[in-house]
């Protein structure tokens, strides 16, 4: 057995969300989908038990075996997107994935539609195989120039626009505006300091879990947390349902840090590598410290949200997490409650 075992990428697994979709009529939940995924891939790529294994009372799985599992999970999901952005497929409905008249007719030239894959214990035909894994380096490319050219427009939009609310009459910025770079030089009121003070004293885990369950309330879908080694920079993920286009994935970096730190300006550029890495839309920083205003300014041009203690703690409030409230309604924090993430 190999010492270090390689996950197929969403890529690689794009032919094989194509084959589940046309095994299961041309119209699926994704959740079926990504079971019959795995069973696909399993003999395709001929991929070891590891990546399968179940944890019983007998066979514990290890912290290797967990993020293995997990990778090959979140690049199962994944796979989904590719294939819906280059237009082989669409979103039927909340959950419901279909194949496009492009799709169908990859399925006939890759005479998919020949075969009757009711079981996937042996290996696929070379020629087959061979096709498939062409397939799968035709999406990756088309898919890499739309999303190319959909990012140029979004940045093209988000120049363009320039709210009234940021203007005064005379078409200048307002004093509020010129001056939120320096919000994070504000001091931070005691009640809020004492509130964070317990915030940081959570474990790391607990911590990146609270973050994560704060997304769940904001009305993300599919939100997970990643294993802590092998997290590549991103802490979680979750996705925004888009009813006319595809789901937005989301990622989340969380830092728990003393009162005098300070984020800074190359932080926010690893932040932003690291999504690209993670095939994001979009992404988030939260932090119990502060940021620098050149770090804001960097979030600004990237398009990223930076959520700082004093905002942690206002979300918190909000979401109801970790804060209890008493007969005169007023919020208090309660260690016990935020133990339980």
């Amino acid at each position: 057995m190999p010492d270090e075992i390689k996950v197929p990428t969403n890529f690689d697994l794009t032919p094989d969300v194509l084959i589940a979709l046309h095994q299961l009529g041309g119209e699926a939940k994704v959740e079926q989908i990504i079971n019959l995924v795995k069973e696909i891939a399993r003999a395709r790529l001929d991929l070891p038990d590891e990546v399968f294994l179940v944890e019983t009372k007998k066979k514990k799985k290890s912290k290797k075996d967990n993020i293995i599992r997990f990778q090959f999970k979140s690049n199962s999901y994944f796979a989904l997107y590719p294939l819906l952005l280059t237009e082989f497929t669409e979103k039927v409905a909340y959950g419901i994935r279909g194949l496009t008249p492009k799709g169908n007719k990859k399925i006939k030239e890759l005479k998919i539609d020949e075969l009757l894959l009711e079981s996937f214990d042996g290996p696929f035909d070379s020629e087959l195989a061979n096709n498939l894994q062409k397939f799968a380096e035709e999406v990756k490319e088309e898919y890499k120039e739309k999303y190319k050219a959909l990012k140029k427009e979004e940045q093209n939009q988000a120049k363009q626009e320039t709210t009234e609310s940021e203007l005064d009459e005379d078409g200048i910025p307002e004093e509020e505006t010129l001056e939120s770079d320096l919000e994070d030089s504000v001091k931070k009121d005691e009640a809020i300091e004492s509130d964070l003070e317990i915030i940081r004293s959570l474990d790391p885990y607990k911590f990146e879990k609270m973050c994560s369950k704060l997304f769940e309330e904001a009305g993300y879908i599919d939100v997970e947390t990643t294993p802590s080694s092998g997290d590549e920079g991103i802490d979680g993920y979750g996705f925004i349902s888009q009813k006319l286009t595809y789901d937005r994935k989301i990622v989340w970096q969380v830092k728990k840090y003393g009162p005098d730190k300070i984020i800074n300006k190359s932080v926010i550029e690893k932040l932003d590598y690291d999504r690209q890495k993670a095939f994001g839309d979009k992404a988030v920083f939260i932090t119990t410290a502060s940021f620098a205003p050149s770090a804001r300014k960097e979030a600004d041009k990237l398009s990223i949200t930076l959520i700082d203690g004093t905002k942690l703690v206002e979300l918190l409030k909000e979401c109801n997490l970790g804060y209890t409230k008493d007969l005169d309604g007023k919020l208090t924090i309660s260690k016990e409650a935020f133990e339980n993430f």
